[in-house]
């Protein structure tokens, strides 16, 4: 910069694209062999109650406030990109989900609410519309 003056930073301009997608994926997965014990199998598993669900890792997985059918999941994509400063690009933010999960007689759902990236601009923006099903067959 001239005189040693530095120059206003300009606004970072968002190039807007839409993506749709559907899909559908089926996996048979079988019990283990030599499972004999009632409480050890997909199905059993499967079936527990949300409210039993453990959360792993609080910092990443957290359940809502006010529905504990809600959980909060969190990307941390930042601690990916502080790893990586040497690429060119924005910084990458860390987004948070919100997924919804409801468990009944061997059959899990999980329904992806809403996302949220951090940047109000991507946030009105985003619409996130995932559903998975796990069901214990058989």
């Amino acid at each position: 910069a001239p005189g040693g003056r530095l120059e206003p930073a300009r606004p970072q301009r968002w190039k807007w694209v839409s993506i749709k997608a559907k899909g559908s994926k089926e996996k048979l997965f079988e019990g283990g062999e030599g499972v004999e014990d009632e409480e050890r199998t997909i199905r059993s598993y499967l079936s527990l109650p949300v409210s039993q669900y453990n959360l792993l890792d609080s910092s990443l997985i957290s359940r809502d406030a006010e529905d504990e059918s809600i959980f909060v999941l969190k990307l941390p994509v930042s601690q990916v990109s502080k790893q990586l400063q040497d690429l060119p690009g924005p910084e990458l933010l860390d987004p948070e989900f919100r997924v919804r999960v409801t468990s009944n007689e061997g059959r899990v759902a999980m329904e992806f609410l809403d996302a949220s990236f951090g940047d109000p601009e991507i946030d009105e923006r985003f619409n996130l519309s995932v559903q998975v099903c796990m069901e214990a067959v058989g």
